[in-house]
Formats: C-alpha cells, sequence, structure tokens
C-alpha cells in the first residue's frame, strides 16, 4: 500500500505543479512525450535541489571548521538554513 501511494503522490503532484493534467496532444505518441518529459523535469528538479543541500552543506561544515561561526551564522539567516548542520 505505501508503494501505491508514493507513485500516486508522484503523479498527483505532476498534475498540480507540472501541468500534467492539462495535456492537449492528440496523438498518442505524442502525450506518452509531453508526460515522459515532464516526469524527466521533475526528476531532474529533484536532483538539483539534493545538489544544492549538499553543497550548502558542505559550504557550511568547512565554515564551521575554520571557526567562522559568525559567517555561518549570517548564512543559515540569509539561507534560512536552520536544520542543515547543527552541531550535537
Amino acid at each position: 500500500m505505501r508503494e501505491r501511494n508514493a507513485v500516486e503522490g508522484g503523479f498527483g503532484i505532476c498534475k498540480r505543479r507540472y501541468g500534467l493534467a492539462r495535456i492537449m496532444a492528440r496523438l498518442k505518441e505524442t502525450a506518452e512525450s509531453i508526460i515522459s518529459l515532464q516526469f524527466l523535469v521533475m526528476n531532474l528538479e529533484h536532483r538539483l535541489r539534493l545538489l544544492y543541500y549538499h553543497f550548502l552543506r558542505a559550504i557550511l561544515e568547512a565554515f564551521e571548521s575554520q571557526k567562522l561561526q559568525w559567517l555561518c551564522n549570517c548564512l543559515r539567516a540569509v539561507f534560512k538554513l536552520e536544520n542543515l548542520y547543527s552541531k550535537p
């Protein structure tokens, strides 16, 4: 059941955010191409978000190791990254 919810959640996101519900293609092949491209865009956006997260985390860890706490706090405030890197 969980697997089905995850899959249907992905379709719901595509319908709302990426316009999957507004496909105007008449041919089956064209509609399939549009749907495939929308899922590709969704996956690329997810990967880009992960890359950005890890990039900012690496920067903050580098600043932490150099004892630049004030700069780290400024970055957290600007990017609103409260839970990105916290000391135990």
